[in-house]
């Protein structure tokens, strides 16, 4: 910028020198153009009159990145339509056709963005232009009408006694929704004019935060054997958490042996220091480390022996698959390593250990020896193990973040996680900046000792959240907007029909813009 753009605003003598150089500049995504990439565009440019912007502010969902759709949106607002402009004017096009998505899933999209989006809550009025047409043919059918599934997740009876949480039931819900698409042979388009069957690998799960709920869906999947994919790391044969989950296994099988016995006691999830573990064999140094276990008196040998045995009761009726689910959820495995650095990987790493195990299965080997030989085998030729879920080998059901999804399309979407509150943590930091507003410090009383909100800070805060506000609103629409044929929209509601009720007495259509700037 500084080489490009003078103190005074206008381009500097090296910035005409390459301007020259070029006939026309086009810019795609433009709605995501951030201060310092427009000023490198019109430096670049004649005046802008060798500019041609290409975007859509709808989409517009990279604001921590510093993107800024008020850029777009002044443009969009100032430039007179193509037909109305004189010659050399600025001008707009509007390119409303949709060549991706059957009409019953645009449909749905308006209905709902005419309804919600609005100057005061979306930045922008969502009118006839804005709308979607159906550029595409398609032969109208009601099948793939836009779906909402809203949950019931109140906990009562079994539910309660086995406190499932809600994710883990919309997970559930989103699997049988899936199996029931796959048995029915749900038609999708053959690329041809035609239909086919739908596959595993034409179905998404779009999740806001996929990483914190990942492991849900990976059951719920795995429970009604159904492939999945997400984004994972290369090889984990070498990662800490794989070494502690397989030392687990190892000596759930056979506890007498010493190697994976004291990694799993020196690992984040029974923390015995190397000083604890010298004492313990210090007092039985002729024995194998199991049996000096079992002669220790010490609290934490007899908490680890009772968690040991109970993991080992029924060992032998699970497959391996299920044992690790259920080794990850009685030691909290899962999240042990997500909380420390890089959890999210090492969580995927766990999570592609468990669907190994059931691809294992899938191939008729059973037992937990075979599949523990299976990867020793494995290890000792050194092979470079990919997991099962990074995804690149396709035909799984795809589990995806919104942000990923942008630019991609998918025949059918479940778009779950539609309870998961707003993030507002910006919100509380100690001071709060705006690139129009400034700072919105805290004010301090040194003499009493305590801080309170300032007007710049709440005049900052409100500002700040109606603009975070309006990127959700946008994340739902990218996300909408991926669905070629069938959309399925989850919502899960721990009050259930009081939930829904509430909701329909608040409502209005269009919805007031206040109404939603309230919503959680």
């Amino acid at each position: 910028v500084e080489l490009l753009v003078g103190e005074d605003g206008a381009p500097t003598e090296l910035a005409r020198q390459w301007s020259a150089r070029y006939d026309e500049i086009m810019v795609d995504e433009y709605q995501d153009t951030n201060e310092v990439q427009n000023a490198i565009f019109t430096a670049l440019s004649r005046d802008g009159t060798n500019l041609f912007l290409v975007g859509d502010v709808k989409q517009s969902i990279y604001r921590f990145r510093l993107a800024d759709p008020t850029i777009f949106l002044k443009k969009y607002r100032t430039f007179l339509p193509y037909s109305e402009a004189k010659e050399g004017e600025e001008r707009r096009v509007i390119l409303s056709r949709n060549f991706r998505s059957r009409p019953e899933v645009l449909e749905g999209c308006n209905f709902l963005f005419r309804g919600l989006m609005s100057v005061p809550f979306g930045e922008m009025d969502y009118t006839d232009d804005q709308a979607l047409y159906a550029g595409a043919s398609f032969q109208a059918d009601p099948t793939y009408c836009v779906e909402l599934d809203a949950l019931d997740c109140g906990a009562d009876g079994e539910e309660e006694a086995e406190k499932v949480s809600r994710d883990l039931l919309e997970a559930r819900f989103a699997a049988r929704r899936i199996a029931e698409l796959l048995n029915e042979g749900f038609p999708v388009s053959d690329g041809e004019g035609g239909v086919r069957p739908i596959r595993p690998s034409d179905i998404v799960i779009l999740l806001r935060s996929p990483n914190t709920v990942l492991r849900h869906y990976a059951k719920a999947l795995g429970e009604r054997d159904i492939l999945w994919e997400a984004e994972g790391g290369d090889d984990f044969f070498g990662s800490t958490e794989i070494s502690v989950a397989l030392s687990l296994l190892q000596i759930v099988d056979n506890p007498r042996q010493d190697v994976p016995l004291i990694s799993v006691l020196r690992s984040p999830v029974y923390g015995f220091s190397a000083d604890r573990l010298a004492h313990i064999r210090a007092a039985s140094p002729d024995t194998d480390f199991y049996a000096a276990l079992a002669a220790d008196q010490g609290e934490d040998s007899r908490a680890f022996l009772a968690e040991l045995d109970d993991l080992r009761f029924g060992a032998g009726d699970k497959s391996s698959h299920e044992l690790l689910w259920h080794l990850y959820d009685s030691t909290n495995l899962l999240g042990i390593f997500g909380a420390m650095a890089e959890g999210e990987t090492r969580q995927g790493n766990l999570l592609a250990l468990a669907e190994l195990a059931r691809q294992f299965e899938g191939t008729g080997h059973k037992g937990l020896f075979r599949f523990l030989t299976y990867l020793t085998r494995l290890r000792e030729n050194g092979a470079k193990l990919a997991p099962p879920t990074a995804g690149r080998t396709g035909g799984g059901v795809r589990i995806m973040s919104i942000h990923k999804s942008k630019g991609l399309e998918f025949p059918v979407v479940l778009l779950c996680g539609l309870a998961r509150r707003l993030n507002r943590e910006d919100m509380s930091r100690p001071i709060l900046f705006h690139p129009k507003l400034g700072v919105g410090p805290k004010g301090l009383d040194v003499d009493r000792g305590i801080e309170y909100s300032t007007l710049a800070r709440m005049a900052v805060a409100r500002q700040l959240e109606r603009e975070m506000m309006a990127e959700e609103l946008r994340l739902l629409y990218v996300a909408m907007t991926r669905a070629k044929e069938k959309l399925i929209l989850s919502v899960a509601l721990t009050g259930g029909r009081k939930d829904l009720e509430k909701l329909a007495g608040d409502a209005s259509y269009p919805v007031d813009p206040q109404v939603l700037l309230g919503c959680q």
